[in-house]
This record gives C-alpha cells, structure tokens and sequence, in this order.
C-alpha cells in the first residue's frame, strides 16, 4: 500500500494525523510487548509516538460496540488489510463492473456490521466510488502507454457502430480480440469525425486500419474511405431489413388459406357424417341426397384449398431459407467442402436469394414499404461480394509477401486458411453437432499430404506463415455483433446512471480491455497487444487508501436549566 500522508502534513501543518495502516501496526507493537510489562511511556519513547496519542489508540480500539473478536481483527494490520481489500472489492464489483450504486453499497456495509470500522455514510461511500473511477481511468492509461510501446506492428480490423443514449457516442472495436480501440461521446458523426476520433484513438499505436467494418451509415462508408480501408458490411443489416418486411405478411398470407382449409374440411367431415346418419339410422322420407357425389365434391374442394395452403406455406418456407441463406453463403470457405469460395459463386448465391425473395413478394403482393427494405438489403450485395473479393486478393498479395514455394503457396491458400476459418467457426458454433460437423471438415482438410517443400522451409519462414494465415482469416467480417452488444451494455449503464459522463465511460472501457476475461483467462488487452499487464484490482489496492474511520459521534448538548 503507498504511505499515507495526513491532512494536517499535506497542508504544512504542525499536528500529524497517524496514517491508520501505521497506527494499527504501532499499537499491536504495543500490545503485544505489554505482556511483558513494557509500559505506556517507555513504548512511546521508543517509537516516537506521544504517550496521550497512544493512549487514544487504545481507548478508541476499547470504545468500539462490536464483537471483541472482531474488534482484534480488523484493529490489526492484518485485519486492516483484509478489511482494505473487501472494502475495496465490494466497489470494484458491485459499482464499476456490476451497476450497484452507492447507497446499496453502504447498506451492504452496514448489513455486514462493518459500519464499525469503515465510514459507512453515502458521502464517505461516494468519495471511495469517485476515487475509484480516477484510478480505473489512470489504470488503463499507465499500462496502455507500456503495452503500446512494445506491441508488434499489426493491421487492424475494426467494427465500428454509434449508439445514441445520450447525444451520440462512437464505438469502435477490434472484433477478434474484443479490445475497444475506441469509445466516446462525439458532436456529430459524419465521416470527417469518425476518421479524426478514430486517428486520434491510434496515434500511439504501431497498426494499420484495413478493414473498418459498419452499417450502411453514409458517415461510416466515407470513414473507411478516407482511412484507406475497406468498407465491409454488417450481415445482420442486411437481413434484419429482410426479416422486418416479410415475417408479418407472410404469416397474414397464411391465414386467409388456413382459414378455407378448416371450412372446407368440416364441409367433408359433415357430408360424412350425414351419410353415417342416413345408413345408421331410420331414413327420413323423401328422396335421400347423392352422398356419395357431394363427398366427392367436398373432398375435391377441400384438396384444392389444402393445395393453396401448402403452396402459401412452401412459399414463407422457402422466404426464410432464403433469408437464411444470405448468412449461410457470406463466407469465404464452402461450409460443406471446405474450398475457398469464388466471387462469382457468392454473388450467384446471393442474387438467387434475393431473386427468390423478390418473386415472394410479388406473389403475396407486398406492400411498398416491404419492397423498399428488400430493395435496401439487394444493394447491399455487390459489396458483400466486393468484400470477398478484397479478402481473396489481400490473401493472395500477403502470402506472396513471402516468397515461399509454389507448392507451399498453394497449400497455405487450399488448407491452412480454409482450416483456421472452420476451427474460428467452431470455436462460435451455436450448436454441439455443428461445431463437430465443422472440426470434421477442418480435419478433413489437414489430413491431405503436406507438400514436400513444407519441411524445407526455415523456422522464420515457418513463423511467417503460421503468423500471417490468422491474419488472412481475420480481414474477413461478417457482422459488428461485438460492438452491437456493447451498446447495449452501454444503453443499460446509461439507464440505470441516468446519465453515464466521460469518466464513468473511460472507467467501464478500461474494464472492459483490462478485467473481463475469456474463458482462457485472458483479457482483450492481452489479446490486442500481446504483451501482458498488471492485474488491475491489485493495482488499485496499492493505489488507493485505506478505508476511513466512521466519524465519532458528537457529545450530546447540557440540558437546558
């Protein structure tokens, strides 16, 4: 813990205030060499300590109204630390990772009956908060600038997005590591804001924007322009729009056919059962009617309407596969050989998707406003293709970068990167059986014969291409997801803070880089920069004080004569 400097010293005053940590130890001291038969004075003029200061030290410790046992504790260093580190704890979990706030932290310390030892009152409480911010925020700035500075040169793939809780905020991620490069309020955001917030956000850092994946966002598209990167589009923004013009009209389609097929098969079922009636029972007079035909006829109808019911349910079936397709497609590897796929396959897919969503439309007479957003989602095609295209070509130019054989080449481009992206797919996989499908197919891969030049190849050699094969798979972004959830995140905090100010959100950045762990037990800082850091609850332990007293209560007032 760092010494503690009293309020009277700090001001240049001439009457210390004992820092509590050296109190604590002073009077243990003291105790325990009581025992025997060191007396007040003579302990005090060893230590340097006033003999009245020691007697305060005893006569507050034998004041205090709680269990002796407890008293003994947390009076002691090492109580104190742990009282330090609990204290501590509570704050950190409960109100900068959780969104507790500071009353409940006080009621917690008063549940706990350790109001005795810590000031348990709301401005107390809310200082140690404050205090805490400051130090999250200093944290993430101190151990930034030493992992900046030893981080090796990489290209850098963003997700970037804007949420707006309160004015507009601009969040920019790296999507494989899950570090946030960038997360701010901002005036606006057009392109020449996301390009100057996003600069300044990387000035110190040794990278390179390549990829800077959004929506469709006329300020996001210009962005990734003026960085020299390639615009990639968000998947989900392409299929939500999708979702949103045909879910409801086709389920509406489907009533009006649902609805003849049950009037027309309670016509069969009472033509039935009349003529169950008229064999069963005494025959009324008269001429019976020609059952047997009006059967026939109720039947005939009735395979009709089920006809068209099962044509309008084949139809919002084969809407959704399409839908559904447009994902299943958007890769780089075939999902079901495990090839790398070309762009001219890709865009052939997708058109066929939208061709058939299209001619759904048209068959259940869409409204305008459903046209327009599957007219929305189709532009957005050529640069999914285009997208594909710039991955394969970028592809192609780094791994001739490194001048390895042809038949090495060739292996990297036909196995290794296909590999690495089925063993990423699984890894996010939604399901046990299609993660195992896809671990087969990469094993599939990697058991063809290697290329005898392979082995030939120098451990740097070796290096390179082992480094440079994730790099080639991550260029590839089908979605923002990551930034999407942590607006979310972001919407939460805003709601339960009301308002959420520069530091609170530097803090909750700072956490996010620095504290949430994968279940490696690795933090995205660690995964961004590859250099570790220092654990940053421990940091702030060493960097803030020590839990104050609660305040004594005052003397009670002379009755009145």
């Amino acid at each position: 813990m760092p010494p503690q400097v009293s309020t009277e010293e700090a001001r240049g005053g001439v009457k210390p205030r004992w820092d509590r940590m050296r109190s604590a130890t002073l009077l243990a001291a003291y105790e325990k060499l009581a025992e025997q038969g060191v007396s007040e004075r003579e302990f005090a003029e060893t230590v340097g300590v006033p003999r009245t200061t020691l007697q305060h030290w005893r006569a507050r410790k034998a004041s205090l109204d709680s269990d002796p046992a407890l008293v003994a504790l947390f009076e002691s260093p090492a109580g104190l630390a742990f009282l330090h580190r609990l204290v501590g704890a509570a704050h950190f979990v409960f109100g900068q990772v959780g969104p507790c706030g500071v009353d409940l932290l006080c009621s917690f310390l008063e549940l706990a009956h350790l109001d005795a030892f810590v000031a348990g009152s709301h401005g107390s409480q809310h200082k140690v908060a404050a205090e805490m911010t400051v130090q999250i925020v200093r944290f993430g700035a101190t151990q930034r600038k030493g992992q900046a500075g030893a981080m090796p040169r990489r290209t850098l793939v963003l997700a970037e997005d804007e949420t707006f809780p309160e004015g507009v905020w601009l969040v920019a991620m790296d999507p494989v590591s899950g570090y946030i490069v960038l997360e701010q309020a901002a005036e606006s955001r057009d392109a020449d804001t996301w390009t100057a917030a996003v600069n300044a956000a990387i000035a110190d850092l040794w990278v390179e924007v390549v990829v800077a994946a959004g929506d469709e966002a006329s300020g996001l598209a210009a962005h990734a322009v003026q960085m020299g990167a390639q615009h990639a589009p968000d998947l989900f923004h392409v299929q939500h729009p999708l979702w949103r013009a045909l879910v409801r009209p086709l389920q509406r389609s489907l009533e009006g056919p649902a609805a003849a097929l049950a009037r027309a098969a309670q016509h069969t079922r009472t033509w039935h059962s009349r003529w169950q009636a008229f064999l069963s029972g005494p025959r009324p007079p008269g001429r019976p009617p020609d059952y047997p035909r009006r059967i026939a006829e109720a039947e005939a109808a009735e395979a009709g309407v089920r006809a068209d019911h099962e044509a309008a349910l084949a139809r919002k079936e084969a809407a959704y596969a399409a839908i559904r397709s447009l994902g299943s497609a958007y890769h780089p590897v075939d999902l079901a050989t495990g090839a790398l796929r070309d762009v001219e396959t890709l865009a052939e897919e997708l058109g066929a998707a939208i061709a058939t969503l299209r001619t759904t439309a048209q068959a259940i007479r869409l409204a305008d406003k459903g046209r327009d957003l599957i007219d929305k989602a189709a532009r957005v095609i050529p640069k999914m293709v285009a997208h594909l295209g710039f991955c394969r070509t970028e592809w192609e130019r780094r791994l001739a970068a490194l001048s390895l054989p042809g038949s090495v080449h060739a292996y990297a481009q036909q196995v290794l990167i296909p590999a690495a992206y089925l063993a990423r797919l699984a890894e996010r996989a939604a399901t046990v059986a299609e993660r195992t499908t896809l671990l087969a197919l990469r094993q599939g891969l990697l058991a063809q014969p290697e290329p005898a030049d392979l082995a030939l190849l120098s451990p740097y050699q070796r290096f390179l291409l082992d480094r440079t094969v994730p790099v080639c798979i991550d260029l590839f972004v089908r979605s923002t997801s990551c930034v999407e959830g942590r607006n979310g995140r972001l919407a939460l905090w805003h709601h339960h803070k009301h308002r959420l100010s520069a530091a609170p959100l530097s803090a909750l950045t700072v956490i996010h880089n620095y504290w949430l762990k994968r279940s490696d037990g690795s933090t995205a800082a660690e995964r961004f920069f590859e250099v570790p850091h220092d654990d940053l609850f421990e940091w702030l332990l060493d960097h803030m004080a020590l839990p104050l007293r609660p305040a004594v209560p005052a003397a009670p007032l002379p009755a009145a004569a």
